[in-house]
C-alpha cells in the first residue's frame, strides 16, 4: 500500500474542524466503530494476504460509509463525492488502515456520544468522512516537520533518518497470510507448552485470562471470532491490547456481539503481541525471567526451528539445493571457542544465500519509533541497532569471512575453488524490518558496510548480491511452490533485486525502490501460498 493519504484540507479546501471528533458526536458510537469497521475489512478483507487500495475498493468503502450499498452507481446517493474523489491523483487514497486504527482509538477513548440512532442523512453520514479526512490530516502532521534541507543536511543518512521517522506510519501495513500467521502463531505457543520451564506458565496465563484450559481450545476460540467474529469469553479494553469491541445490545439470546475492529490486529493477538502480553502480564509481573531470557526462547526454542522447518520442507524434493543450518554451521577453529558462522546456508550450483535469522521486534525504547526530527535521529545509538537486528554480524562476519569459513561447510559435493555468488540475506520476524523504507534504507547500509570493512563486492573469488530482507512469512508464502519446484528462491530474489533497482527510477519513478521480496512473490506466485502440511487444518487437533 504506497499510495498518498487525502487530508481534510485537500479535500474540503478548508481548515480542518478545531476537535473533529466533536463533528460525529451526532452519530451513536457503536454506529461510528461498525461503519469504520466495515471500511476496513474492506481495506483487508480476512480471505486476502494484501492491502487493497484500488480506487474500486476506495469507492466501495465511501458507499458503505453512505449507507449506498444497493444502489446503481449512476443512483449513487454519494455520486459528487466518487466523482471528487476521482479528480485527485491515481495513487490518493480516502481512507487507509492507519486512518481506521487512530480513529477507532479517538472514538473508544471519547465520551458524549448520543445513544439513540438518529434518522440518517446525507450530512450526518458526511460527518464521518470529514472525521476521517480529519484522521489523515493527523497522521500526516508529521510531514510538516520535514524540511527540504533534510537531505542536503544528511546526504546519505537521509534515506536512514526517513526509515525510522515514517515507522510509526509504516508498521501498520504489513500483510500476512491469515492461515499461514495461525500457525506459524499455533507452532510459538506449541513451543512454549512443551517447554518445561514456560509451559505451566503458559497454562495457567490462558486459563486466568481467558478462560481455556488449554492451548488448543484457546487457537480454537481465536480462529472462530477471526473467522465468525463471534465469542462469549473474551473481554477487551482496548485497540491493540485487544481488538474487539463489545456492543452492548445482544444478538439472539445468548450470544454476545463484537465488532472485530481490525482483523490483522486480532490474529497477531496470537503471535506478535501475544509474545509482548505474555512478558509484560505475566512473566516480568511473576519475576519468572528477565527479558533476555524471554528473547533468547523465542529465537533458539522457536523461531530458528520453525524457519528450518519451512526451509527443510521448501527444499527437501530439489536435488540439486544443498541446505545446512544452525548446528551445521558451528565451528570450533584452532582451539577456540565456538562459533555460529551463520543461521542458514543453501547452495544450488555456484550460488549461495548466507543468511542471519533474527526473532526480535522493535521496541519503543532507544527512541527508535519515535524519530520526529533531526536531532531525534542523530541521538539514535545506530551501531547498536544495526548489531542488534543482524546487520553488523551478517556483513563483517558472515559475509566478509565467508572464505575463512566455507572449507569448513560440510557441503561435500561442492568445490569452493569455483567463483561463487553470494546472496547475503536477512530473515526477520518483525514485518517493520521487511517494509519498503527499511528494506531500502539497509540495502544501502549493507552497501556502505561493504566498503567501510573493504570488502570487494566482485572479484576472482565471489560476487556479493544487494541484501535482500525476508519475513518469516514470506518463507511460509513461498513454501509449496519451492517444494513443487514450481519457483526457484535465487530467481525470486534476482527479480527481486531487478524490479526495485535505482535504474528503474527514470521510467517509474523513485518509489519503485521501496519494492519488496513481497512485491516479487506476489508477482511470481499466485497458487500455492499455504502449504499443503498447513492448510488442512490437521494441526489443530
Amino acid at each position: 500500500m504506497m499510495g498518498h493519504l487525502i487530508k481534510f484540507s485537500n479535500f474540503y479546501g478548508s481548515e480542518v474542524p478545531q476537535n473533529p471528533i466533536e463533528i460525529i458526536k451526532l452519530l451513536p458510537k457503536e454506529e461510528i466503530l461498525a461503519t469504520i469497521t466495515a471500511i476496513n475489512a474492506r481495506l483487508k478483507p480476512i480471505d486476502k494476504s494484501y492491502f487493497d487500495d484500488s480506487r474500486e475498493t476506495q469507492i466501495e468503502c465511501l458507499r458503505v460509509l453512505f449507507l449506498d450499498n444497493n444502489n446503481h452507481p449512476s443512483q449513487s446517493n454519494c455520486l459528487k463525492f466518487i466523482l471528487k474523489y476521482l479528480r485527485t491523483p491515481e495513487n490518493h487514497n480516502l481512507f487507509s488502515r492507519v486512518t481506521c486504527l487512530y480513529a477507532f482509538q479517538e472514538v473508544i477513548d471519547t465520551e458524549g456520544f448520543v445513544e439513540a440512532t438518529p434518522e440518517y442523512t446525507i450530512d450526518l453520514r458526511e460527518r464521518i468522512l470529514k472525521y476521517l479526512l480529519s484522521v489523515n490530516e493527523s497522521i500526516l502532521l508529521f510531514d510538516q516537520e520535514y524540511s527540504g534541507d533534510d537531505h542536503k543536511t544528511l546526504g546519505k543518512n537521509f534515506f536512514e533518518y526517513f526509515m525510522f521517522k515514517e515507522l510509526p506510519h509504516n508498521q501498520y501495513y504489513a500483510t500476512s497470510n491469515s492461515i499461514n500467521l495461525f500457525f506459524k502463531a499455533f507452532s510459538l505457543f506449541k513451543a512454549i507448552d512443551l517447554d518445561n520451564t514456560f509451559g505451566n506458565h503458559l497454562r495457567d496465563y490462558l486459563k486466568e485470562t481467558f478462560g481455556v484450559e488449554s492451548m488448543n481450545d484457546f487457537f480454537k476460540n481465536q480462529m472462530y471470532s477471526y473467522f465468525v467474529s463471534y465469542d462469549k469469553i473474551l473481554k477487551f479494553q482496548y485497540i491493540k491490547k485487544s481488538p474487539l469491541y463489545k456492543n452492548s445490545g445482544k444478538d439472539g439470546k445468548d450470544i454476545i456481539t463484537y465488532l472485530v475492529l481490525d482483523n490483522t490486529l486480532l490474529i497477531e493477538k496470537t503471535y506478535s503481541l501475544f509474545i509482548n502480553d505474555f512478558w509484560f502480564d505475566y512473566l516480568k509481573v511473576k519475576n519468572i525471567c528477565n527479558r533476555t531470557d524471554w528473547g533468547n526462547f523465542i529465537g533458539s526454542v522457536f523461531f530458528e526451528p520453525f524457519l528450518e522447518e519451512i526451509l527443510n520442507n521448501s527444499f527437501k524434493n530439489n536435488k540439486r539445493t544443498v541446505l545446512k543450518a544452525t548446528d551445521d554451521l558451528k565451528f570450533k577453529l584452532n582451539g577456540r571457542d565456538e562459533i555460529e558462522y551463520a543461521d542458514f546456508y543453501v547452495r544450488e550450483s555456484n550460488k549461495i544465500i548466507i543468511a542471519e535469522a533474527k526473532s526480535n521486534y522493535l521496541p519503543v525504547v532507544n527512541g527508535y519509533k519515535t524519530v520526529k526530527t533531526i536531532a531525534d535521529y542523530q541521538a539514535l545509538n545506530l551501531n547498536k541497532f544495526y548489531k542488534d537486528y543482524g546487520l553488523t554480524q551478517l556483513t563483517v562476519k558472515t559475509v566478509k569471512l565467508f572464505h575463512d569459513y566455507k572449507m569448513y561447510i560440510k557441503d561435500m559435493s561442492f568445490n569452493f575453488k569455483r567463483k561463487v555468488t553470494l546472496f547475503p540475506v536477512l530473515v526477520v520476524n518483525d514485518p517493520i524490518f521487511s517494509s519498503g523504507l527499511a528494506s531500502f534504507a539497509f540495502k544501502r547500509k549493507f552497501e556502505h558496510s561493504l566498503i567501510d570493512e573493504n570488502i570487494e563486492i566482485e572479484n576472482e573469488t565471489h560476487k556479493i548480491m544487494p541484501l535482500t530482507i525476508i519475513n518469516v512469512s514470506d518463507f511460509q508464502d513461498m513454501e509449496q511452490s519451492l517444494h513443487d519446484g514450481d519457483e526457484n528462491i535465487f530467481n525470486i530474489i534476482r527479480y527481486f533485486h531487478s524490479i526495485s533497482s535505482k535504474k528503474r527510477i527514470p521510467t517509474e519513478g523513485t518509489t519503485v525502490v521501496l519494492k519488496t521480496i513481497e512485491h516479487a512473490i506476489n508477482k511470481r506466485i499466485k497458487r500455492k501460498l499455504i502449504a499443503n502440511r498447513i492448510k488442512n487444518l490437521t494441526w489443530l487437533e
